[in-house]
């Protein structure tokens, strides 16, 4: 117990860094990349297209504006399922959990880490505004081989700014998570997968669902995008 209460301090310690912007993220190979936001590569979310973070959070975490960092539901529904399986095969992570990963942690998954985890993500909700935890989600998460951020993104692919981006371009690149060695790969060699395709038709159908666009929108940005690699 007492070591348990150590372990806590000690990150609760290091929560506290957050304040100095210091990024620890790990790419899919598993290797730690650290650096600092700089302020040329740093996007504040007014200066980032609107669809894409409304698309980010369709995706990724619908309920992010109404839970207090924890999809409690489906966490229950995640620990059942491994129970059952008799090992941890998969997480339930809202946006607020993967910033405190990203923050913290490896890729390595077990029940201590989740813990430690959620005590985070419960502790950074009660401090910081919810427009301010996603605004720094969309500038460290990955979007390509050593791409962080949805600036880096936006530059690597289109050759511009976040918030010049279309409906399609901001399509595109939330559907390259959370894989987006795997889904980006072909795109400077202008060959995208019909699996791409698709990824972004969902991520737009998530939109349509959630009300911000039309399904007329969706297909006319997705068709246009392709239209681009014909």
């Amino acid at each position: 117990m007492k070591l348990l209460v150590i372990y806590i301090l000690f990150f609760h310690f290091m929560f506290c860094l957050l304040g100095l912007r210091f990024l620890y993220t790990t790419n899919q190979q598993g290797n730690i990349h650290h650096s600092l936001f700089k302020p040329d590569q740093y996007a504040k979310l007014e200066h980032i297209q609107p669809l894409l973070a409304k698309a980010v959070v369709a995706s990724e975490d619908y309920l992010f504006w109404k839970h207090f960092g924890i999809d409690w539901k489906q966490l229950f529904g995640v620990v059942e399922d491994n129970v059952e399986k008799l090992r941890f095969t998969r997480g339930a992570s809202t946006i607020s959990q993967q910033l405190i990963k990203n923050y913290f942690f490896d890729t390595k998954k077990s029940v201590v880490r989740k813990i430690f985890e959620i005590i985070l993500t419960l502790e950074m909700e009660l401090i910081t505004p919810k427009k301010i935890i996603l605004e720094q989600y969309l500038n460290i998460i990955e979007f390509g081989p050593d791409v962080y951020g949805v600036h880096q993104a936006s530059f690597y692919y289109f050759k511009k700014t976040p918030h010049q981006l279309n409906l399609g371009e901001s399509l595109f690149l939330i559907s390259l998570l959370p894989s987006p060695i795997k889904y980006g790969r072909g795109f400077h060699q202008r060959r995208l997968s019909r699996g791409t395709r698709n990824r972004m038709l969902k991520v737009g159908q998530r939109l349509v669902w959630a009300g911000q666009i039309s399904s007329g929108q969706k297909f006319g940005a997705v068709s246009a995008f392709f239209q681009r690699w014909q």
